[in-house]
């Protein structure tokens, strides 16, 4: 029996053990492991961050600004992060600070894949992109939807203009109400074969409570007002659903640093 014990031993040493409860958190508690957690969320952040610029006009003159401001606050905060906790360090305030931004994390990586899988924001939460950048449009720190906007009365008469679109266009569709999916992404489908950089087309565009009540093609540089006319008056054509009313052409000032040129948004909905 005695030749056993340490076989017994050995079979002991070579299971891999579950952390437990008490484990994790003496393991938050030590300080290298609490600033090397900040890293990781800090990583993980800076990931999310690269996926919505991507997204929302990638590394494009006019988007430069933005994305360095949104990359500077990253590195601010977790560099303030970082020097707070050694300031605090042995007390009991990092553990409550570190589980309640493991929490935060947890919360927006959450939304940021439900947002994502179902394609509209969840209705508690804010939207994904304005965790990575909160001063855009309807978001926390941006200018709110409901701005007062120029709206530019559209040509009459037949279009003049047969040729394709400026390459450098960017469509987003957002759409709201009664107005149904399938819908959306017929037109959307059209106005991509006729030449329109409709981001997300196959599935039309992202249904958004902020579009309700609004029916307008939004542009943010002057010199997009005729490629937002345009882009407006072929939306009309092709928009065939009950109830929809006509899209204006509307002038949001004051994202000129922030939006590139040719990025343009659709807003429609039905009651």
């Amino acid at each position: 029996m005695a030749t056993d014990e340490p076989e017994a031993a050995e079979l002991r040493k070579s299971r891999i053990e579950m952390p437990t409860i008490e484990k994790l958190l003496n393991f938050i508690q030590d300080r290298d492991a609490r600033l090397g957690l900040v890293l990781s969320v800090f990583l993980l952040f800076l990931l999310i961050f690269v996926w919505f610029s991507n997204a929302y006009g990638g590394l494009s003159e006019g988007a430069i600004s933005g994305l360095i401001r949104a990359f500077g606050v990253f590195l601010l905060l977790a560099t303030s992060f970082v020097i707070f906790f050694k300031v605090i360090d042995g007390s009991i305030l990092p553990q409550i600070i570190v589980w309640y931004f493991t929490s935060l994390l947890l919360l927006t990586v959450s939304a940021f894949w439900v947002q994502a899988v179902l394609r509209t924001p969840t209705p508690f939460l804010i939207e994904a992109r304005c965790f990575v950048d909160p001063w855009s449009q309807g978001c926390p720190l941006g200018i709110p939807m409901a701005q007062k906007v120029e709206v530019v009365p559209l040509p009459t008469g037949p279009p003049q203009d047969l040729t394709r679109p400026d390459p450098r266009n960017r469509v987003y569709v957002q759409f709201a109400g009664a107005l149904s999916r399938p819908d959306v992404t017929t037109v959307s489908k059209k106005l991509k074969d006729n030449g329109w950089n409709v981001q997300g087309a196959e599935q039309g565009g992202e249904r958004t409570a902020q579009a309700v009540g609004i029916d307008q093609v939004r542009y943010f540089h002057k010199e997009d007002e005729a490629l937002a006319k345009r882009l407006a008056r072929e939306y009309n054509e092709l928009a065939k659903w009950k109830g929809f009313d006509q899209l204006a052409v509307a002038f949001v000032a004051g994202h000129e640093s922030r939006v590139p040129v040719g990025h343009l948004e659709v807003w429609t909905s039905v009651d």
